[in-house]
């Protein structure tokens, strides 16, 4: 019972979030000044609820939280394998120059892709797409992190998508054990999705959108060939 309260509790703080971050940027074109830590919170609450809504598979949280981490924590260094960026203090706290959040995302789309029962490079396919809709927003309007030199993709390199699939293959290849059904994990990375897209639509990132929407509808066409 205490679980369930506290899921619900979790649901709707991040309901609360999602709708105001849509709201802002849908009615006034961004976040105000002086809200902009609501963005690391958001983030946050939805790692939680990654974590509540399975938590039979904590260990594979772990292990895509902390692997995620290292290979920002080596990208943000070093320029590989995603090229060369930093990050703003945006989405702080941060260590070695990497918001924690930002391994929490790596978190919930692991988590995400797994729920799909898909072959590792598909899923790997999969997280590339998603970070196809989330970049160009982060690294633009957003100001989440800012890349070195731009790129032919809204200002991001193609490096940077290669390194994504490496990367998630990689994760992947470690997490191969199918994991619980999750209809909470599902929702989350759903959520995550539409989101960008929204605020894509609302910054006139139409390409971002459509594929973040198209992405969307993959969990529950999964479901329905099972």
């Amino acid at each position: 019972m205490k679980v369930r309260s506290a899921l619900a509790a979790l649901w709707l703080a991040y309901a609360v979030f999602w709708i105001g971050g849509v709201g802002g940027h849908l009615l006034y074109g961004g976040t105000p000044a002086n809200m902009r830590w609501t963005a690391p919170l958001f983030l946050a609450l939805a790692s939680l609820l990654v974590v509540v809504s399975n938590p039979a598979d904590w260990r594979a949280c772990a292990i895509s939280f902390a692997a995620g981490f290292l290979a920002e924590a080596i990208g943000a260094s070093t320029g590989y394998p995603f090229g060369r960026y930093s990050y703003t203090s945006t989405l702080a706290p941060s260590v070695f120059g990497v918001p924690l959040v930002v391994a929490g995302a790596w978190m919930i789309l692991i988590a995400w892709v797994r729920q799909l029962s898909i072959p590792v490079w598909a899923g790997a396919l999969a997280m590339t797409l998603f970070d196809l809709v989330i970049d160009p927003l982060a690294a633009n309007t957003l100001g989440y992190w800012k890349w070195t030199s731009a790129g032919p993709y809204f200002g991001v390199p193609l490096s940077n998508f290669a390194g994504w699939f490496c990367v998630s293959f990689l994760i992947l290849t470690i997490l191969r054990a199918r994991p619980a059904r999750s209809v909470g994990v599902v929702l989350t990375g759903c959520s995550i999705l539409i989101f960008f897209a929204l605020v894509s639509i609302a910054h006139h990132y139409f390409v971002p959108a459509g594929i973040g929407v198209t992405l969307c509808a993959l969990p529950w066409w999964r479901r329905l060939q099972r």
